[in-house]
């Protein structure tokens, strides 16, 4: 089993063009925050926060069923904030998620 994407953010400012980070989900259930640079049809990897914090044990079964989707805006509302403290966190670990410059 790989890393799975449990959400995602993007932002514009002068300085960075345009950015993304992911919240991972590692098959152990260690969670971290990776970051994505991009300048037109160019990708750059961005900062990576290394582990934060473990997922829970009940949102595990949430993110590992198969209807699962980073993409699907029906989250748990316990999952949704799980992952507003985990994006609180990588501000915290390193100012470049800091996405509201």
């Amino acid at each position: 089993m790989e890393n799975v994407i449990i959400a995602r953010k993007s932002w514009k400012n002068a300085a960075m063009k345009n950015a993304a980070a992911f919240i991972k989900m590692m098959p152990n259930g260690k969670v971290y925050v990776t970051g994505k640079v991009f300048e037109g049809f160019r990708a750059s990897p961005g900062p990576e926060t290394g582990v934060i914090t473990e997922m829970p044990h009940l949102l595990t079964y949430e993110v590992k069923a198969p209807s699962f989707s980073w993409t699907t805006p029906r989250k748990s509302p316990e999952l949704e904030a799980f992952c507003n403290e985990v994006w609180q966190k990588a501000k915290e670990a390193n100012s470049w998620f800091d996405y509201t410059l």
